[in-house]
């Protein structure tokens, strides 16, 4: 019992923070190439399809190095992109049930955000063993 009690105080103390440290950080980072691009006079559907590539590049990077403490490798980015494109999925079909339950966009978006953030954690959590 203490070892799976240290486990979790250990999870939730350093790895998650880590986790969730680089994906602020790498939202900051698309808005801002978001930004640059749209500066640019790119337009703003390129602007997303551009600097979301990027960041996924930069935040499977990140992810490995420093949430993970791994190499990174292209076995890591597929299983990220994987992760991610069923992360997505799961929000947008959830997103229908939260319109039919009547949330507000707002509290939509907030609702994904985090079901999106607990959903790639523990699967890539799960899958940094």
């Amino acid at each position: 019992m203490r070892k799976i009690k240290n486990y979790f105080l250990d999870l939730f103390n350093k790895r998650i923070f880590r986790f969730f440290g680089v994906g602020i950080i790498g939202e900051i980072f698309y808005l801002l190439l978001f930004s640059l691009f749209t500066l640019l006079n790119f337009k703003s559907t390129f602007s997303v399809l551009l600097s979301g590539i990027i960041c996924i590049f930069f935040n499977s990077y990140m992810h490995a190095k420093f949430s993970f403490r791994m190499d990174f490798h292209f076995k890591f980015l597929f299983q990220y992109i994987t992760i991610q494109l069923f992360c997505i999925f799961s929000t947008y079909i959830l997103s229908f049930l939260f319109v039919w339950i009547g949330m507000n966009n707002l509290s939509i978006a907030f609702a994904t955000l985090i079901i999106w953030g607990t959903l790639s954690f523990g699967l890539m959590n799960y899958l940094a063993k």
